[in-house]
């Protein structure tokens, strides 16, 4: 029989988002935590690393062409320290974004108009 927990129990994973767009990163903060997930969010992509150092999560969402620094370069980065990580690009989808992607290990590109929803769907 399976043990029955509250909300607290649940949020093991732990996910980051470093997206620019306020509206949608407090949609898909609140559609993720609803999911068992515990949110953080961050300005940008030179304080998600910060972060990630001091304790890495399960997942994060970054913007492909970040304000601060290149999504691209920040995934390369987090996925050298921790390989498992499930790493999210907003950006365009195009057939050579998703290639480079692939080679650095991204879990997925998304376009910049992703619904919330969408986004919360990639972390399953």
């Amino acid at each position: 029989m399976l043990a029955t927990h509250d909300q607290t129990e649940l949020a093991t994973r732990t996910v980051v988002l470093a997206l620019p767009d306020a509206a949608l990163a407090a949609e898909t903060a609140e559609l993720l935590g609803e999911a068992g997930w515990r949110v953080a969010r961050v300005a940008g992509c030179a304080e998600l690393r910060r972060l990630c150092c001091r304790r890495m999560p399960d997942a994060v969402v970054l913007p492909a062409d970040g304000p601060d620094e290149s999504g691209w370069l920040t995934c390369a980065k987090l996925l050298r320290a921790a390989p498992r990580l499930r790493v999210v690009l907003v950006g365009e989808p195009t057939a050579v974004n998703r290639r480079l992607a692939r080679f650095i290990g991204a879990t997925a590109v998304v376009p910049a108009d992703v619904s919330a929803a969408e986004l919360a769907d990639r972390m399953e």
